[in-house]
């Protein structure tokens, strides 16, 4: 992906939306395309059923690919509510075969 790319998702309690923007040459975000869907799985900022929740993530962020043609793979997710504690987290996928 494009380092000038950036995708902000937004995780409310009514909707979540996802944004994909990239930097131009004079430091401005311009936004390429968006995507929003209902926030089903949070309850008053509580996730409350995390495979509705990753559903609805999941369309917000189809939405937004197929709008602006960038496949996204990175994110900033923006959550709020009293109950929340940051932590720092990287993950990582891997893929392996087995060969015989």
């Amino acid at each position: 992906m494009d380092s000038d790319i950036i995708v902000g998702l937004d995780i409310g309690t009514t909707k979540i939306v996802c944004m994909v923007g990239k930097r131009n040459e004079y430091g401005k975000i311009e936004i390429l395309g968006m995507g929003k869907s209902e926030s089903i799985g949070v309850t008053r900022g509580v996730v409350s059923n995390i495979e509705k929740t990753v559903q609805s993530i999941r369309t917000a962020v189809e939405q937004a690919e197929a709008q602006s043609g960038v496949n996204i793979r990175v994110v900033n997710v923006g959550i709020a509510g009293q109950h929340i504690k940051s932590l720092q987290h990287k993950g990582q996928k891997n893929s392996s075969q087995r060969r015989g």
